[in-house]
């Protein structure tokens, strides 16, 4: 008989597992309750202070497909309160790049459904979002593909947060090998975890049967009385008690149900978890949408990075520059005879004209989006008070109140947004290159992770990363020893030929050739240098150009000074997830603009 029928015995065991204060654990602590009464503390027990500053958010809902609101989730992802955010059921597949969906302060993780974790061709999936200042950090294990599920790590201040989020289809509710799996992946989370760190497991898990009752801590235990047990979900509950996982989502949907389910370690008294004030994108049947709060706030320190003042070679003094090129005595100013010192000397005297004659400028990060209207920002201040607000009390009012603001807020980003898009699409004629940046923008992966990692280690600042970049791309390169008969037998497989490097001769027309053929632009490469100055100032610095090749082509020898070349990292291919390691990018150099 299905075991639902027949549910005496799993009652009895969890009338003596989850029953109030009476949950087995090795490790059980007391403390007094208002002066009166003692409380078992389940271990490892977990000290908060309420912190001063404003709590984490993690937000949650079963989206219930994204794919048709993918413009509003990106407006949404670009200026939302939140931390974190959880969605399940997200239907999304390898067509949608994650640039479509994260703004430049989301990190998204996502797992799709595929061949590996489902039988079915569509439907399910989840991914989570993760605020870029908290340095999040995927955990992934071979072992767990079956599932659809992600774990992320973020580290706060003196302890680990851990988050998952999981969907079970309702088909596979009793898989047996599902369930085991995602309580290996629980378990061995919980193996690694200190007494100080947290985990949080939140998703759709389909059990609808489980009726859930509160315990004096805000905790929830599953109502023996009324639920009904199938063998899986008593080893799901099984596993996470031994992973000493509570659960406390008890906000039912229009049914009474709760589908939707929030597990975190177990502490003195439970976290908050309420109605979200207004969901994301869309409401969905079912499913209300979720609010997490973390007492603590996120307290490393973490700064946006300063910018270093640069030069603004759209303000140059192209007259003044050229006129003092033009009278400067290159003939007794760069080295006759080395040519390694002759490129420093130019390269030294170029830069100082450049400090001369083109303006300096910080270049500060846009504080608003470009489709942002003076009336949209306003909103946005607005909006943002109330959810200060209803985050501190939870009030019906204040949530009635942000819903309204927030409804207002969503109806005029959207209109704002569409304008923009006009805008740049009637902008093909006029501006092409900002019409492209803006389509490019839209299918391109761009930037970095926060975190990445090479074999064993592992790095989350700038410096560290372009330290491991720089290891990766290098051991790519053979510095290989050849043996002068092997020099000889490719050498024999060469032409003959009168001419030598030595007898090849430069002259100002084919530095002035070479010149034009250089793409207008103000980037520069390690020299500081870029092609538009050269352009614009050839007839100044042809003289200095043309003694420089020559010096090279006598000696043989190419200069040191322009072999320096900036290298970017590339993906290997498109793709839908954030890339972590250095083995899924290959490089891309820019060469110097006088050497090219």
């Amino acid at each position: 008989m299905d075991s639902e029928s027949q549910p005496t015995l799993a009652q009895d065991k969890y009338r003596t597992l989850y029953a109030p204060d009476n949950r087995q654990n090795p490790c059980l602590h007391f403390r007094t309750l208002d002066n009166s009464s003692s409380q078992p503390i389940i271990g490892p027990r977990i000290s908060y202070s309420h912190a001063t500053n404003s709590p984490l958010h993690l937000y949650y809902q079963n989206a219930s497909g994204m794919n048709s609101n993918i413009d509003d989730y990106l407006l949404a992802f670009s200026d939302s309160h939140y931390d974190f955010i959880a969605l399940t059921e997200t239907w999304l597949d390898d067509r949608t790049l994650t640039s479509h969906l994260f703004g430049a302060e989301y990190e998204g993780f996502r797992c799709d459904r595929g061949p590996q974790n489902s039988q079915k061709k569509t439907g399910g999936g989840v991914l989570i979002a993760v605020r870029c200042s908290l340095k999040p950090r995927q955990i992934v294990d071979a072992a767990w593909n079956n599932l659809e599920q992600v774990w992320v790590s973020v580290q706060l201040s003196g302890r680990k947060l851990y988050i998952c989020v999981v969907y079970f289809p309702p088909e596979r509710t009793r898989d047996k090998q599902l369930i085991d799996t995602h309580i290996q992946s629980v378990l061995a989370i919980h193996d690694r975890v200190k007494r100080c760190d947290e985990i949080v497991v939140i998703g759709d898990f389909n059990l609808p049967n489980l009726y859930w009752a509160p315990k004096r801590s805000g905790f929830l235990y599953p109502d023996p009385d009324r639920s009904n047990y199938h063998a899986c979900a008593l080893n799901l509950l099984d596993g996470y008690n031994a992973a000493m996982l509570e659960q406390i989502n008890n906000n039912v949907n229009e049914n009474g149900r709760c589908l939707d389910l929030c597990f975190v370690s177990t502490r003195d008294i439970a976290p908050r978890l309420t109605f979200a004030p207004a969901p994301l994108v869309k409401t969905v049947s079912h499913h209300p949408a979720l609010l997490l709060d973390f007492d603590e706030q996120n307290s490393l320190d973490y700064q946006e990075p300063v910018q270093q003042p640069r030069y603004d070679f759209k303000r140059t003094d192209y007259d003044g520059l050229l006129e003092a090129l033009l009278i400067f005595d290159w003939a007794n100013n760069l080295n006759p005879t080395d040519v390694d010192m002759a490129v420093d000397d130019f390269l030294s005297i170029v830069t100082g004209m450049i400090a001369r004659f083109v303006p300096r400028k910080r270049v500060r990060p846009h504080k608003y989006l470009p489709w942002q209207s003076t009336e949209l920002r306003r909103l946005k201040r607005i909006k943002n008070a109330t959810f200060k607000r209803y985050s501190a009390s939870g009030t019906l009012s204040l949530r009635n109140h942000y819903r309204s603001v927030n409804q207002e807020y969503k109806t005029l980003r959207r209109r704002c947004y569409a304008n923009y898009r006009r805008k740049i699409e009637r902008k093909l004629k006029t501006d092409p290159k900002q019409f492209w940046n803006f389509v490019n923008a839209q299918r391109k992966e761009t930037g970095l992770p926060s975190v990445v990692e090479l074999a064993t280690e592992k790095a989350d600042n700038s410096s560290d990363i372009c330290r491991l970049f720089a290891a990766k791309f290098a051991s790519v390169f053979v510095d290989e020893s050849l043996t002068t008969t092997q020099i000889s037998a490719a050498a024999s497989k060469v032409a003959l030929s009168s001419s030598s490097i030595a007898s090849i001769d430069i002259d100002d027309r084919a530095i002035l050739a070479a010149v034009t053929k250089l793409k207008n632009s103000n980037w520069s490469g390690p020299d500081g240098i870029p092609a538009t100055l050269l352009k614009k100032c050839i007839p100044g610095l042809v003289t200095a150009l043309t003694h420089l090749f020559r010096l090279s082509m006598s000696s043989g020898r190419f200069p040191l000074a322009w072999k320096q070349a900036y290298m970017f990292p590339v993906h290997k291919k498109v793709i839908v997830a954030i890339l972590t390691t250095t083995e899924e990018y290959r490089h891309c150099v820019l060469h110097l603009n006088c050497s090219s």
